[in-house]
């Protein structure tokens, strides 16, 4: 006789030794204890203010892209998420709690200081710790929990090393690896969460544009391995002015002599490191009393989601004062020359620069004639005003420039 089973026959747990054969299509949603949850799916990349019930290992597919992302950290509105795949699409929790500046150059000398400062609040800086050696003219990139410092100056000798200090205390930096090829001076930079890259630059042999770089190296955070070369671009200069986008680098201006100053914007894709050339280029620049002329070294790149700026830089011919105020614009999508968008209210030239979502801070604000230790933000909201002051780097008595860029700290 065969016998119906019912929910009044059962007193506890029912052994799943008994259960025999195929069971029916049922709902499974009550049942436990048989695996983890999987990932969350959404169209859309996880932000900083996605927190995850599971914290730190919450896993979230993007079925956009097929990008899969882990949080690392989680913290209330201030998560970070990192992308676990091949580090192809750039990191995308821009606007964490603080920007971080490392080493340049003082009127007293070279520096070695790790700074930070808070996005959320104007005021001075903080000494954080310090890097393995004094530095300057360097460039510099960031991981979700590590910056990167390239090259540089040390003490006026020329150096190809790349150090690595944690945004988490003990902020000490330590030297993990070396550039490709000889030394590298003012190189331009970028990165994705896996990788960084510099471009172009000099070697420092010598003053001439024969030391100019054309390349761009890479180097991969989590290796430990010296950088490589990955391409090389169709005009070669020192002092780039970066940004990217996403998916690629945008590397603009710069100098290879006082004349010679291409305001071409060359490429690189992150996917295929395929170098390219931009169809816009920049514009001429004026200095503060109204000379108008080449746009050469010393200016500085930032970027927002869809548009690369590039801030001041050293006019030609323009004096003491010859560092511009101008803010330059240029559009990722449509290649066009860039635009006159706005005027900072400070000069500006070899700074260092860091950017939030909504802002960029340029901290350092001028080369000559004797610096300046402010930090000014300007609004990428309102793109149209003046930058704002927001604080001040350390050593009140005595102005930072030719700072390296320590660019998207804890920030990226």
């Amino acid at each position: 006789m065969t016998q119906k089973l019912t929910d009044a026959m059962f007193a506890g747990t029912l052994a799943t030794s008994k259960l025999t054969g195929a069971m029916g299509t049922n709902d499974g949603s009550a049942i436990t204890g048989v695996g983890g949850s999987g990932a969350t799916k959404s169209a859309s990349n996880p932000v900083k203010t996605t927190n995850p019930s599971g914290g730190v290992g919450t896993l979230w597919a993007n079925t956009s892209t097929g990008d899969l992302y882990v949080c690392a950290d989680a913290t209330n509105n201030d998560n970070i998420w990192v992308n676990v795949g091949d580090g192809s699409h750039a990191w995308t929790n821009t606007g964490k709690l603080y920007g971080y500046q490392s080493g340049g150059m003082w009127q007293q000398g070279y520096n070695q200081k790790i700074q930070r400062f808070s996005f959320a609040s104007t005021g001075a800086s903080t000494d954080m710790g310090n890097l393995t050696k004094t530095r300057e003219n360097h460039g510099g990139t960031a991981s979700a929990t590590h910056g990167y410092l390239l090259g540089g100056y040390h003490s006026a000798s020329e150096s190809k090393d790349i150090e690595k200090f944690s945004f988490v205390a003990p902020y000490t930096a330590s030297d993990i690896a070396d550039l490709a090829g000889s030394n590298l001076l003012y190189p331009g930079h970028s990165g994705t969460e896996h990788n960084g890259y510099t471009h172009r630059g000099t070697d420092g042999t010598s003053g001439t544009a024969a030391a100019c770089q054309y390349s761009s190296q890479r180097y991969n955070y989590n290796s430990g391995s010296n950088a490589i070369n990955v391409g090389d671009m169709n005009t070669r200069t020192t002092q780039p002015a970066c940004s990217q986008s996403t998916t690629t680098a945008y590397i603009g201006g710069g100098h290879e002599s006082n004349t010679v100053v291409p305001k071409t914007i060359n490429k690189m894709s992150f996917a295929s490191e395929a170098h390219s050339v931009y169809s816009g280029s920049l514009l001429n620049s004026t200095s503060p009393s109204g000379i108008s002329g080449l746009l050469g070294r010393h200016a500085v790149g930032g970027s927002s989601s869809t548009h690369g700026y590039v801030f001041g830089g050293y006019v030609n011919g323009g004096g003491a004062d010859g560092h511009s105020q101008d803010c330059q614009k240029y559009s990722f999508a449509s290649e066009a020359n860039a635009v006159l968008q706005a005027q900072l209210g400070y000069p500006c030239g070899n700074a260092a620069v860091t950017y939030t979502a909504t802002d960029i801070f340029i901290m350092g604000t001028a080369y000559a004639p004797s610096g300046s230790n402010q930090i000014v933000k300007y609004s990428i909201a309102s793109d149209t005003s003046s930058a704002t002051a927001h604080g001040t780097v350390l050593d009140p008595n005595s102005s930072t420039y030719k700072s390296g860029v320590e660019g998207r700290g804890h920030n990226f």
